[in-house]
């Protein structure tokens, strides 16, 4: 299975046909994906096979764990699937969440649960790295005119 991230501040709508506005962090690219500490955070996730076609989410427990660079669980979520698309499910943090978490590089693997109770982590690139590299970062106030 393949795992692609859909990130950005300003479109988070796995449902735009066009992407437009979106970044897609694809099946190698070392940019990691950003969660401001102390925001809320929705992460987009499309689920695929092997041969590109959606892959179920609806009736399956999908779960999102980060680890710190010291292999240390800090945080166990449950992604929610959207009902209107198949195969796209969302990680949702708030502000409480994203509080505890002190800035650093992180690693995020997804597990997926299949119907018959057995849990494997969803391959997420084309090298088979079980992982997507989250970046918190602590910014209070944001320049405009940067």
């Amino acid at each position: 299975m393949t795992v692609y991230a859909y990130y950005t501040p300003f479109v988070s709508s796995p449902i735009n046909d066009r992407r437009a506005g979106t970044y897609r962090v694809g099946s190698d690219s070392p940019n990691p994906i950003q969660i401001y500490r102390g925001w809320d955070t929705v992460m987009h996730f499309a689920f695929r096979t092997f041969r590109a076609q959606p892959y179920p989410t609806i009736g399956r427990t999908l779960t999102g764990r980060v680890f710190s660079t010291e292999n240390v669980e800090i945080l166990s979520k449950t992604l929610i699937p959207d009902p209107l698309v198949d195969g796209v499910a969302s990680l949702v943090l708030n502000s409480s969440q994203t509080e505890l978490i002190q800035p650093s590089l992180y690693s995020l693997i997804l597990e997926v649960e299949d119907e018959f109770g057995r849990t494997t982590i969803a391959q997420t690139n084309t090298r088979g790295l079980p992982r997507f590299v989250v970046e918190v970062v602590d910014q209070t106030t944001i320049a405009l005119n940067e």
